[in-house]
C-alpha cells in the first residue's frame, strides 16, 4: 500500500455517541477530522500506525485496551505528556510495535483518557497533561506493573488520576522530587486510596481504591516541605524518598 496517509471526516452537527475503533493492524497515518470519541485495540496496532484526533469541540474520551495482548517482551508500555501545542501526545509500545512507540494526537476537547491494560509487566508514565484535562484512569490486570505520575515536578499534572490495581506486585511512584514549592503551601496528604493537595493549585488527586504492594512518593530536600499522613494503604509498602534535610518533616 503506497498511501502514506489517511483522513476521515466526522459529519456535523458533532454526535457525542459517535465512536471510532482503531485496530486491524493500523500501520499508516491517520488524521481524524471532526468530533469523535476514540477507542483503541493496542493488540492490533503495528509500527507507523499515528492517529490525529485534534478538531472536535465536545467533550471526548479515549479508551485504549490492551486486554488481549500477547506478553511475548514482556511488557506495554504508555506515555502520557502536554504535546506543547493545546494537545495530549499518547506513546503506545506493544509487542507488535516494541522497536518504537505509536503515536496519538488529542486535541483539548479529549478530557478522559481511560487505559485497560494487560496481563504483562506493564509501564504507565503519566508526564504531564493539559491544564482543563479532566480525568485519566488506569486499570491494571495481571503481571507486576510499575506506574509513575510526574516527570520530577507535577506543577504541570492536573485534575483527576484514579488507578485500579490488579494481580501481581504493582508499583505506584509519585515523582515530585524538583518541585519548588514547599507542600505546606499545597495541602499534600497521604491516605489509605488517595492523594491530595499535589500540583501548585491543589487539584491534582490521586486515587488508587484497590491499593498496591508499593507506594512511593518522591519529594525535594531542597525546600521545606510540611505533609500529613492520615493512614496508608493495607498490606502495603510505603515510602515517603526526600533528600537528607532537617527542612522535611
Amino acid at each position: 500500500d503506497s498511501v502514506a496517509k489517511y483522513e476521515i471526516r466526522f459529519p456535523e452537527p458533532e454526535d457525542d455517541f459517535l465512536i471510532t475503533t482503531v485496530g486491524q493492524n493500523c500501520n499508516k497515518h491517520w488524521d481524524l477530522t471532526g468530533y469523535t470519541n476514540l477507542v483503541v485495540n493496542a493488540s492490533e496496532i503495528e509500527t507507523g500506525c499515528k492517529i490525529v484526533a485534534k478538531e472536535g469541540l465536545k467533550r471526548a474520551y479515549l479508551q485504549v485496551d490492551f486486554s488481549l495482548s500477547e506478553c511475548d517482551n514482556g511488557k506495554q508500555e504508555v506515555t502520557i505528556t502536554d504535546n506543547g501545542d493545546d494537545s495530549t501526545r499518547i506513546q503506545l509500545k506493544t509487542k507488535k510495535t516494541e522497536t518504537e512507540y505509536v503515536e496519538i494526537l488529542l486535541g483539548q476537547n479529549f478530557k478522559d483518557i481511560k487505559l485497560s491494560m494487560s496481563n504483562c509487566n506493564d509501564i504507565v508514565n503519566i508526564q504531564s497533561t493539559l491544564s482543563d484535562s479532566g480525568s485519566i484512569s488506569v486499570q491494571l490486570n495481571g503481571g507486576d506493573d510499575a506506574i509513575t505520575v510526574g516527570n520530577g515536578d507535577l506543577t504541570n499534572v492536573y485534575k483527576s488520576i484514579i488507578v485500579e490495581d490488579g494481580d501481581g506486585n504493582d508499583s505506584l511512584f509519585i515523582n515530585d522530587k524538583s518541585h519548588t514549592a514547599p507542600l505546606a503551601e499545597r495541602g499534600f496528604a497521604l491516605a489509605s486510596a488517595s492523594l491530595f493537595g499535589l500540583g501548585d493549585d491543589n487539584d491534582l488527586a490521586i486515587q488508587f481504591p484497590t491499593g498496591f504492594e508499593t507506594v512511593e512518593v518522591q519529594l525535594s530536600g531542597d525546600i521545606s516541605n510540611d505533609f500529613l499522613i492520615k493512614s496508608t494503604p493495607l498490606n502495603s509498602t510505603t515510602k515517603i524518598v526526600v533528600s537528607d534535610s532537617s527542612s522535611n518533616k
